[in-house]
């Protein structure tokens, strides 16, 4: 089994590995249309120094039963009691360096968890943009419901994500249709924000006639959330797929086997809405 350690030895030697990296990510990708996409989740809060997320994420890290768990560039410092983690400012380094060790393991894409263009939680997609090895690696966006707005005030953020669907890198599926993640949709967001399901679908109706304007292609629409909800409106909102974007919620903890049974539990078997599911 390749380890954290071995893994991350790996991603540092240099261009010697990298070439062969290369390589394995070109067997890779002639490979595709015989398995799955492999994509990784990536909510940002570590690459922000003095930001509330990063703090938050040195507070919770620095016990020291939790080192093993931090990210290479994260740094140890020492504090009045015990040894503390602290992450800095995120360089062009590190993200390329995180790229090749996706590229090693197998990854397909990143689907970065969005935010504002100015919002600290986005700096890593922002560095990730301007590498030069961008292309090695696909991206998609995953969008918490409520960052796009209310039906009075849609969000900016909206023409951000279909601007980013132009990217030379950005992951196209079904094809050629840019993926996107429209995540934690709820009963009462929907009434609150929208006056009810069908404004939410005139909204998505709308956010794909703007894709299909912009010259992107119609967006392959995964709809994450309350799974009673997506289960009866899921096709009514013209999703593609429906997904989570966690197996499971609550207090489940154990293997596999309990995993999967906890996922069946709580309504999991997302393939009875009648279409696509996309597992987390």
């Amino acid at each position: 089994m390749l380890t954290r350690r071995l893994f991350l030895a790996l991603g540092s030697a240099g261009a010697l590995s990298y070439t062969v990296e290369r390589a394995l990510a070109a067997q890779q990708a002639a490979a595709r249309t015989d398995r799955p996409l492999v994509g990784a989740l990536r909510w940002d809060a570590w690459y922000a120094p003095g930001s509330t997320p990063t703090k938050a994420v040195e507070t919770s890290l620095s016990p020291q039963q939790y080192h093993w768990r931090v990210p290479f560039f994260a740094k140890e410092t020492t504090g009045k009691s015990r040894s503390e983690i602290a992450f800095p400012e995120i360089t062009q380094q590190t993200i390329d360096k995180e790229i090749k060790q996706a590229v090693f393991a197998g990854i397909d894409y990143w689907a970065f968890v969005a935010y504002g263009s100015a919002d600290p939680m986005s700096r890593a997609l922002k560095v990730f943009r301007e590498s030069p090895i961008k292309n090695e690696i696909s991206y998609c966006i995953f969008t918490e419901f409520p960052r796009w707005g209310s039906h009075d005030k849609p969000s900016p953020l909206i023409d951000e994500h279909v601007k980013l669907m132009g990217d030379s890198n950005y992951l196209k599926v079904a094809g050629g249709r840019p993926l996107y993640f429209l995540g934690f949709i709820h009963v009462a967001d929907v009434e609150k924000r929208w006056g009810g399901i069908e404004n939410l679908r005139a909204q998505i109706e709308q956010f794909r006639a703007r894709v299909k304007a912009a010259g992107h292609g119609d967006p392959y629409l995964v709809l994450t959330g309350d799974k009673k909800l997506l289960n009866e409106q899921g096709a009514f909102l013209t999703a593609d797929a429906v997904s989570s974007y966690a197996g499971v919620y609550g207090s489940v903890r154990g293997s596999y086997a309990t995993s999967r049974a906890a996922r069946s539990e709580t309504g999991m078997n997302w393939p009875r809405a009648g279409f696509p599911s996309s597992p987390p």
